[in-house]
C-alpha cells in the first residue's frame, strides 16, 4: 500500500513494482499516484478515509506513506503486518515535523539529511530503516535542499526496497533526546 502527494510515491511505487512487489491500493488526492495505480490496474483512493476502509479489510505486509502531508490515523498504522514506513526528508531526530529542508536553510546547516522510518503514533519518532546525509551549500534555497532530498530519497528507496525483499530491513531506535519538531496547529508553527 502507497500514500502520498507528488511525484516521490510514484517513483517509489514505480521501484516496488519493478522489484516484483505487489502494491495493492494507493491514495492520494492528486493525479500522478493516481495514474501509477490506473496505468498498473491497482485499486486508488482519493482520501485516507476510503483507503483505510479498504485497508482494514485486506491483508498487507507494508504500508508506505511518502510525501504524505496528513497524520494517518493510529488505527491505519496497526494494519501492516511487518510495518509501515513513512519518510521524511531531515535527520531524524532533527526536524521531526513541518517544513524542515526550510527550518534547515534557516539555521544555516551545513548537512541536513532524509530519513526512511517506522511509523507511531508519535508523529516522526518511529525507528530509522535507512537515513543519509544531504549536503547544504550556502546558497541554497528551500526548494533546492527539497531537489537534493527527493534523489537521495529515490537512492535510499531502492537499496530499502531491496533490504525489504532480502528480509534484511534493520530498526535503530531514535534517540528523542536529540529531537526538534516543528509543528503546525491551529494555522500556526510550533516549535519544540
Amino acid at each position: 500500500m502507497v500514500i502520498g502527494q507528488g511525484t516521490l510515491p510514484v517513483q517509489c511505487a514505480a521501484i516496488l513494482l519493478r522489484d516484483g512487489h505487489r502494491i495493492l491500493a494507493t491514495c492520494s488526492p492528486d493525479s500522478p499516484l493516481r495514474d501509477l495505480a490506473n496505468t498498473n490496474h491497482i485499486l486508488h483512493y482519493p482520501d485516507v478515509k476510503s483507503f483505510s476502509d479498504f485497508a482494514s479489510s485486506e491483508t498487507f505486509d507494508y504500508l508506505f506513506s511518502i510525501t504524505n502531508y496528513s497524520v494517518l490515523p493510529a488505527g491505519l498504522l496497526k494494519l501492516p503486518l511487518r510495518m509501515p514506513i513513512n519518510y521524511h526528508d531531515a535527520p531524524l531526530p532533527r526536524y521531526a515535523g513541518v517544513y524542515a529542508t526550510t527550518w534547515a536553510i534557516l539555521n544555516d546547516e551545513t548537512i541536513h539529511g532524509i530519513t526512511w522510518h517506522v511509523m507511531t503514533e508519535k508523529v516522526d519518532a518511529g525507528d530509522i530503516l535507512k537515513q543519509v546525509p544531504v549536503p547544504v551549500k550556502e546558497t541554497d534555497t528551500a526548494g533546492d535542499l527539497n531537489l537534493k532530498c527527493y534523489f537521495a530519497a529515490v537512492r535510499t528507496f531502492s537499496a530499502l526496497a531491496g533490504e525489504i525483499r532480502k528480509g534484511t530491513v534493520t530498526r535503530t531506535p531514535q534517540d528523542l533526546n536529540n529531537r526538534t519538531y516543528f509543528g503546525f496547529q491551529n494555522g500556526t508553527i510550533r516549535i519544540a
